[in-house]
């Protein structure tokens, strides 16, 4: 999280020491923000792969059986 930081600090052209305590939360607050989307985009990515995984393996279930009667 400090290289985010740093490389938030260093976009803004403000020396650090200037720099208000209200521009230090809202730095935080961004870089918790990006970390929250990448976690919550991991999330979804596995929630869709356990999705797919199952409604495959179930599809694949019932062509079996269908096979097993015939």
């Amino acid at each position: 999280m400090a290289s985010k930081y740093c490389t938030l600090l260093a976009h803004c052209r403000i020396v650090p020491e200037t720099l208000q305590h209200s521009w230090i939360d809202i730095l935080a607050l961004a870089a918790s923000i990006q970390e929250l989307c990448v976690g919550s985009r991991k999330a979804r990515t596995g929630m869709w792969c356990a999705l797919t995984t199952t409604l495959l393996s179930q599809e694949n279930d019932k062509s079996e059986s269908k096979e097993g009667e015939k």
